[in-house]
């Protein structure tokens, strides 16, 4: 692990994080002199369910995938976090292990906080914890808006919008044709929505009849994204 070169860059990077939000400038220069960056190969476990992190990670280029897993080996991909997002809060916070893996879905780069780092630098601005109050918070409102979806909706339109969510935050747009690629597997998003690869195949195929997408190994592209969209916004008039 080496410190970045570029000072300067990685402070941005830590400013733009909701939860570093009118940090004092000298606290941010602490956590920047401090801070090391990470380089990880696509597949690479970045921490595991029962773990306790050692610090926070901020993903600054790549993919990573989050996910959990039962007792009986169930697998529940939580989401696909983009560059801009942060993890290990919540471990370094209670001192418990993490209730999540975080795997690198592409090659990834990340800037490490160690958590004697953030902890020190909050208890020095007692205040600033309601960052990290309103971050959780916001962290939990999502959580519980996916649960509200899995009981109440049903499974074509929360498809249909974890599909546009990818669009947003991992599509590849092809300018020639209009088609936006989306890299993610049929089975990852059957653990997105708790169902088997083989009833996400049977919606797919549906939603490549209309001509909505096109289906290609490991990714599917996006043909029509307005109607995508009608679909999602006539089921949630």
């Amino acid at each position: 692990m080496n410190t970045y070169s570029d000072p300067q860059t990685v402070q941005s990077l830590i400013a733009s994080i909701t939860i570093f939000s009118g940090w004092p400038p000298h606290l941010l220069d602490r956590l920047q002199s401090q801070s090391r960056s990470w380089f990880r190969t696509e597949g690479s476990i970045l921490l595991s369910q029962g773990q306790i992190a050692s610090g926070l990670f901020i993903i600054v280029k790549g993919s990573v995938e989050i996910t959990a897993y039962s007792d009986q080996g169930q697998r529940y991909t939580r989401r696909f976090a983009p560059a801009g997002n942060l993890y290990g809060l919540v471990s370094v916070i209670d001192g418990k292990p993490s209730t999540f893996t975080y795997v690198a879905q592409t090659e990834v780069e990340l800037i490490f906080i160690p958590s004697e780092v953030f902890l020190d630098a909050l208890a020095s601005q007692p205040h600033l914890w309601k960052n990290v109050a309103l971050h959780a918070a916001s962290v939990q409102r999502s959580v519980f808006a996916a649960v509200s979806e899995q009981m109440f909706e049903g499974l074509n339109l929360r498809l249909v919008r974890i599909i546009l969510t990818l669009t947003q935050t991992h599509g590849i747009s092809d300018s020639e044709t209009g088609r936006i690629r989306i890299r993610v597997t049929q089975e990852q998003l059957g653990n997105f929505l708790g169902v088997t690869r083989q009833t996400i195949h049977k919606e797919l195929k549906y939603l490549e009849k209309l001509n909505y997408i096109a289906l290609d190994y490991g990714e599917l592209f996006v043909l029509d994204q307005k109607a995508l969209e009608g679909v999602r916004d006539q089921c949630e008039g």
